[in-house]
């Protein structure tokens, strides 16, 4: 199976799975599509990113999309949806797209590990990786936690790796504070953890910052 044929079944699973329509309108839009915006500054040359990110729901469906604009003129962008089908654990699936040849999807699990009030830490499991020719050539094993820490500060984390082969993905580690009335602006420490090389499990660190608006 194509890539571009599961680019397409996905969302549209995610539809029927949902049992209700796509658009929000009225008193529920504000609910259901939130929005915000990241500016990352990294010591790599080239390396540094804007990201606009949106959650949505699509009926009982959760999803998150975002793209990364590079500095060096790439880009690289995500679509996550997951429905919950029983107590804290959801089905996922995983559409990654970008500039280099590296478009995939994932199918999957992720399960709510109970935490204390303020923060959360989930871990997920996509054991079919397929490529743009249908190859299955990974299984990512995954997490991501957040918590709120003292004076206003907070801190979070998201990873993964490919446990086929041994090898740290990508992922990001961020700690700061948001500002104002409504905590709209953010600055934060973000440096980016990046693969290391192949059969490598430890990531290498690429120090960054963090701007951040959420509208």
């Amino acid at each position: 199976m194509k890539l571009r044929s599961i680019m397409t079944a996905i969302p549209l699973a995610a539809v029927l799975l949902a049992g209700a329509p796509i658009e929000a309108s009225g008193q529920n839009a504000e609910e259901r599509v939130k929005l915000s915006v990241d500016a990352v500054g990294s010591e790599s040359q080239g390396a540094s990113f804007v990201r606009p990110n949106i959650f949505y729901k699509l009926g009982s469906v959760d999803g998150f999309t975002f793209i990364e604009f590079y500095s060096d003129k790439t880009y690289f962008g995500k679509t996550m949806l997951s429905k919950e089908i029983g107590r804290m654990f959801s089905l996922t699936g995983e559409l990654a797209y970008g500039s280099s040849d590296a478009n995939s999807a994932r199918l999957g699990a992720k399960y709510s590990v109970p935490m204390p009030k303020g923060s959360e830490f989930e871990v997920k499991a996509l054991p079919l990786w397929l490529d743009k020719d249908g190859r299955n050539k990974k299984a990512v094993v995954g997490y991501y936690g957040s918590a709120k820490l003292p004076a206003g500060f907070d801190v979070s984390s998201f990873g993964e790796i490919d446990a086929l082969n041994a090898e740290w993905m990508y992922g990001e580690f961020s700690i700061g504070k948001n500002f104002g009335k409504s905590g709209k602006i953010g600055i934060h420490y973000n440096p980016l953890l990046k693969s290391n090389g192949t059969g490598k499990l430890m990531p290498r660190v690429e120090h960054a910052i963090r701007a951040s608006y959420k509208f």
